[in-house]
C-alpha cells in the first residue's frame, strides 16, 4: 500500500534511485582526488582526470534506471531485474561480437575515440553527444516517472478485478 498515494510512493522510489547516482558520483570524486594526491605524494606526478568518464557513467545510470524501474514495476523485482539483466548482457555481447568482426583499423579507431573521454581530446560531433546526452537522460528519466505512474495504476486496477 502507499498511504501517501501512487505519486509520492513512485517519487521517492525515483528521487532514491537519483541519490544513489549521485552516491556514485560524489564517490567517484573522492576516489579519484584520493588517488590522485596518493599519486602525487609517492611518484611526484600528477594523474589525468577521470570526471569526464564519471559523469558520462552518472547519465548512463539515471539513462538505464529510466528503463529499469518501470520494467520492476511491471513485471515485478525477480523478473523485472532478470529482464534488465538480460538486456544488458545482450548488447554487451552484441557490441563485443560487432567490435570483433570490425577490421583492425576500425577497431583503432574506436578505441582512440574512447580513450578521448580520458584525454579530453575530443571531436566536435563527440563533443555535441556529450551535450546532448545529459539531456537526453534526464528527459528518460522524467518520462520513465509518468510511465510508471501509469503502470502502477493499471497494475493496481487489476487488483480488484
Amino acid at each position: 500500500s502507499a498511504p501517501q498515494g501512487v505519486k509520492k510512493y513512485l517519487y521517492t522510489k525515483y528521487v532514491l534511485s537519483f541519490a544513489m547516482c549521485g552516491i556514485y558520483f560524489v564517490s567517484s570524486y573522492v576516489a579519484e582526488t584520493l588517488i590522485a594526491t596518493i599519486r602525487w605524494f609517492a611518484i611526484g606526478e600528477e594523474m589525468g582526470s577521470l570526471m569526464s568518464i564519471s559523469v558520462i557513467v552518472f547519465f548512463a545510470l539515471i539513462f538505464i534506471n529510466s528503463f529499469v524501474i518501470p520494467l520492476m514495476l511491471r513485471f515485478g523485482e525477480k523478473r523485472g531485474s532478470l529482464i534488465n539483466v538480460i538486456i544488458i548482457l545482450s548488447l554487451a555481447i552484441a557490441a563485443i561480437l560487432v567490435l570483433s568482426i570490425l577490421p583492425r583499423d576500425i577497431q583503432d579507431k574506436v578505441f582512440e575515440w574512447l580513450t578521448g573521454f580520458m584525454t579530453g581530446e575530443h571531436g566536435d560531433l563527440t563533443m555535441l553527444l556529450i551535450g546532448i546526452f545529459p539531456a537526453l537522460s534526464v528527459g528518460a528519466y522524467i518520462l520513465s516517472y509518468k510511465l510508471s505512474c501509469k503502470i502502477f495504476m493499471k497494475g493496481v486496477n487489476e487488483y480488484d478485478k
